[in-house]
Formats: structure tokens, sequence, C-alpha cells
């Protein structure tokens, strides 16, 4: 992947899409919540009356599958690998995602929350996912691409938030941010399926960037060696830097500089998943809205410290943060 920087406007774009994944994901929540009784919702969150037996079943199929994981970014290289994974999550996602929508419009969006569809409208709802994904397979597009991780996302987190139930889900966010930390700066394989989505245009990361052509001497030795590199691995990419430049009439002196910013499908969905769900553990508008903006708060922390060190980080620990002190400062204040 070219040499990056970090421009405002990428983390504004970003910033911004989370927000749409969260109130969106909270109006669907509404949507189900208003159609489904008491006793249908109670129903549903397994997470709830035996919560160490689902945390520990849960935390041994994490482990399983992240050593799955590891071992086919180990031993097993190609496109493939990275199309699988992306297709399994969409599929399953997207069908969640419009099945809510439809079944709504149906007046039955209460069937979901007692894990059920409608066949026919579970079909429709298949079919257009996978509209979706030939879509975004044929067509090369940024905007596409991330308008389907927002839709993915939303689809994640109401699967969660809607299953699990609040304090599962809750648990279940701070152990996914132990396993980013991990994985990002211990296993480091959350940023190679980073760099595979940038490569392939992968709907598993919400991504925004731009490039700018940059004079040589205006860029210090060591950013001009490993622009230098990736230029080399990337070639594409060059080719493409090259023929913008000489449309532009740009002389030889000018060297790409990728602005980017970019979040998963998990960063997205699993504060998502607490938001859903504490809907229901509160019957109230007040709590939702105050984790959306610890959500909101978690994530300006990433954003700071993403601009101070200009590296790959994981998003969920401080958000998880930011989720846990709106949460307490709802508790401490008896907020009803």
């Amino acid at each position: 992947m070219p040499v990056r920087d970090i421009d405002l406007r990428e983390l504004l774009k970003v910033f911004t899409a989370f927000l749409i994944v969260q109130f969106l994901g909270f109006l669907m929540m509404l949507l189900v919540y208003n159609n489904a009784s008491y006793s249908v919702l109670s129903s549903v969150s397994y997470g709830q009356s035996n919560i160490l037996y689902s945390i520990s079943i849960f935390v041994s199929e994490l482990i399983i599958a992240v050593i799955i994981l590891l071992l086919l970014i180990r031993f097993l290289h190609g496109a493939w690998l990275y199309y699988f994974m992306e297709g399994a999550i969409l599929l399953l996602t997207l069908t969640v995602f419009f099945g809510v929508i439809i079944s709504s419009f149906l007046g039955e969006a209460y069937l979901f929350a007692a894990g059920y569809l409608l066949p026919y409208v579970y079909i429709i709802a298949l079919a257009i996912s996978i509209g979706f994904i030939i879509a975004k397979h044929k067509i090369n597009s940024i905007i596409l691409r991330n308008f389907i991780v927002i839709m993915t996302s939303v689809g994640l987190g109401l699967l969660i938030g809607i299953y699990f139930g609040f304090f599962f889900s809750l648990i279940f966010l701070v152990i996914m941010a132990v396993y980013d930390y991990v994985s990002v700066f211990i296993t480091k394989h959350m940023v190679a399926l980073a760099e595979g989505s940038f490569r392939y245009n992968l709907a598993m990361m919400l991504y925004f960037s731009e490039t700018k052509a940059l004079d040589k001497s205006s860029v210090d030795k060591r950013t001009l060696n490993e622009i230098d590199k990736d230029l080399k691995k990337n070639k594409e990419f060059y080719k493409s830097f090259k023929s913008i430049s000489n449309k532009l009439n740009l002389s030889s002196s000018y060297v790409p500089l990728v602005s980017a910013v970019g979040l998963g499908n998990g960063d997205l969905a699993l504060p998502l998943s607490v938001v859903v769900a504490s809907v229901k553990y509160s019957n109230n508008f007040i709590l939702p809205l105050t984790l959306i903006a610890g959500g909101a708060l978690g994530l300006a922390l990433t954003f700071y410290l993403l601009y101070r060190y200009r590296r790959p980080l994981p998003a969920i620990p401080p958000l998880s943060i930011g989720i846990l002190f709106a949460f307490s400062l709802y508790i401490l204040l008896n907020i009803k």
C-alpha cells in the first residue's frame, strides 16, 4: 500500500459515516421494538439467562476462528481468500439488513426479534444482497463499497445486539477490544486483513482516501524511500499515478502521497450492537443516545491517537472506553 498521510477531511468523513451507522441501526431497532411484544423480545436474548456460559462458548469460538484465520493468512495467499471472507460476511449481514427493512414495511419486523423471517421475505432479502455483491464486484466504485460497508455494519450490529442482550453485548465489546489490540500489535493479522481489503477493494472496511502529488523537494528522505518501496510493490497504483500525472503535465519530480483513513466493519458494528441491545434494556431513548455519544467520544480519541502516531491502531479499545464511560455516567446520574 502506498505511504499514507492523514488528512482531517478523511477523519471527518469516517466520523460522519460512524454516526450514520449508529443512528440508522438505532432507528431500525426501533422498528423491530415497536412491532414486538416484550415477551418476544425477552425470549431472544440468550446471553442474559446464562451469561457466563454464553461468554465461554463465544470466546472459545473466537479463539478457534482466529487460529484458522491466522493459518489461512500464513499458508494461503491470493485474492480468493479475501473474496471468500467478504462474500460470507456480506451475504449474512446484508440479508439481515434488508430482511428487517422489508419486514418493517409489512408490519412484521417483530418476527426478526424472534429469530425468524418469512420465507418470501428471506428470499427477497437474499436476492437483493446477492445483487449488491455482484454490483460491487462489477462496478469499481468507492461510494458503492462504502455504502455496502454501512449496510453490513448495521446488519451485523442488529444481529448481535438483538440476540445477545445488553450485558453480553457490552462484555463482548470489551473482549473484542482485547482481541483488537492483540491482532493489531502482536499477531498483526488485522493489519494484513486491512491491507488485503485495500488491495482488493473489499467491503470489509469503510475507507476514504485521496492521493496528493508532492514535489520531491518538499518530502524528507525517509518518506521518499518508503514511497519508492511502496511504488515498486504496487505497480498498478504507480501506473495509475503516472497516467494522471501525464494528463496534468506534472514533471517526474512529483511523487504520490496517499491520505487515507479506514474503519473496519467490526469497529462500526460492535458499538452499534450495544446501542441496539440498550433499547430493550432501558426501554427509553436516553441510554441508546448516551451510548452513541460515548462511541463518538471514543472514536474521537482514536482519531487523536491516529493523527499523533500515524500508524495502524485498533479502534475498538478507545470505542469501548467511550461506551463504558457513557454507561457509567448514565448509571451514576440515575437517568430514567
